[in-house]
């Protein structure tokens, strides 16, 4: 959630809480209104605004770009389906290691397709999860019970772009299931990660959503060995298709350039 975005919220709650108290004193002066119509006028007001505001904020997300139906699509190597929790993209020739990816906030988690296609091209089988309103962090864990479901593989990675990648530092913190590590697009793990995992963190120079200071403090957090990727002239938004982001940097190479080297960068992780 950006700054502004929470200013925006703050604000919303307190006139929603001030508006009706003011109405309800300056109609009690003239009318004696009864206790019961106090309390409640009020109270459903606030209830009422907040819940629309609410509503309304979740409602305007970044939408997928048309490019993605291409990979929603089977290639010669990777069969793609849509299942109640996920997007699957599934090697044919892989039955080893799997990368489970939280997207970030409010963005369509297909817009994540290309990146995800081309990673079950390199030899992974990969789960998109769906989101409830886009928003990980109100499914921090949910990559904990499409692991349960999945038992096949050796090696099992958690994986988030921005918000997504925070929420899946949190899971990795405090799960007792058995991942190999984590792989972090412009984003930063709030939690101290175990140093049994793996990590791997990405982001792009020209990246000016994610909040560098707060990256910079929280390094503290990641495992030893971790390994730390910096894309030249890559952005916030170009790990996706989901166009330009409110606040973000102008990338000076091209989203494919960018997705490649993400993918590049991942895979030498995997098979270090």
């Amino acid at each position: 959630m950006t700054k502004s975005a929470l200013t925006i919220i703050i604000i919303t709650v307190i006139l929603s809480i001030l508006i009706p108290i003011i109405a309800i004193l300056l109609i009690n002066k003239k009318y004696k209104l009864k206790l019961w119509v106090k309390i409640t006028v009020p109270v459903s007001f606030i209830v009422i605004v907040n819940l629309c505001g609410f509503l309304a904020y979740f409602f305007f997300y970044y939408h997928a770009t048309e490019e993605v139906v291409e990979y929603l699509k089977d290639s010669d190597k990777v069969r793609v389906s849509s299942e109640i929790n996920y997007y699957y993209f599934d090697n044919i020739e892989n039955d080893d290691t799997a990368i489970i990816f939280y997207g970030g906030a409010k963005v369509e988690e297909k817009s994540y397709a290309p990146m995800m296609h081309q990673l079950a091209q390199n030899g992974y089988d990969v789960y998109l999860l769906k989101l409830p309103l886009r928003f990980a962090l109100f499914s921090s864990t949910k990559a904990d019970h499409v692991y349960q479901s999945i038992d096949q593989y050796e090696n099992v990675y958690l994986m988030g772009h921005s918000l997504g990648g925070v929420c899946a530092s949190i899971d990795l913190a405090q799960t007792k299931l058995d991942y190999e590590g984590i792989i972090m697009l412009a984003s930063y793990s709030n939690k101290p990660i175990d140093n049994k995992y793996k990590a791997l963190t990405i982001y792009g120079t020209e990246d000016h959503v994610m909040n560098r200071k707060e990256y910079e403090k929280n390094i503290v957090n990641l495992p030893n060995g971790y390994v730390s990727k910096i894309i030249e002239g890559g952005n916030h938004a170009n790990y996706g298709y989901y166009g330009a982001q409110k606040g973000d940097g102008e990338a000076t190479i091209s989203r494919e350039q960018q997705i490649d080297l993400t993918v590049s960068y991942i895979t030498g992780f995997i098979n270090a």
